[in-house]
C-alpha cells in the first residue's frame, strides 16, 4: 500500500483529514480512503470507504458526504 492522496474537508465541526491508500489485490487497483473525525475531547472516529479504481469516486463521494454531516454526540 502507498499513500496516493490527501487532503481535509469542511465538517459539521471542524475540518476533516483524510487520507487516501492505494494498492493492488489479484491484478485489480484498489483505493481506501480513512477520515478522521472529531468525537469527544478523548477520542475521534475513524470512516474508511474502499473500492476499486473504477468505482472509486462514486463510492468517495458518498463517503464526503456522511464524513461531512457527521456530528459527535454531546
Amino acid at each position: 500500500m502507498e499513500i496516493v492522496g490527501q487532503g481535509d474537508m469542511p465538517g459539521t465541526v471542524e475540518m476533516i483529514p483524510w487520507f487516501e491508500l492505494g494498492y493492488e489485490h489479484e491484478g485489480v487497483h484498489w483505493k481506501q480512503r480513512f477520515y478522521c473525525l472529531p468525537g469527544d475531547s478523548e477520542s475521534i472516529y475513524v470512516l474508511r470507504a474502499q473500492a476499486s479504481v473504477d468505482v472509486a469516486d462514486t463510492v468517495f463521494e458518498a463517503a464526503d458526504l456522511v464524513a461531512s454531516s457527521f456530528r459527535p454526540a454531546t
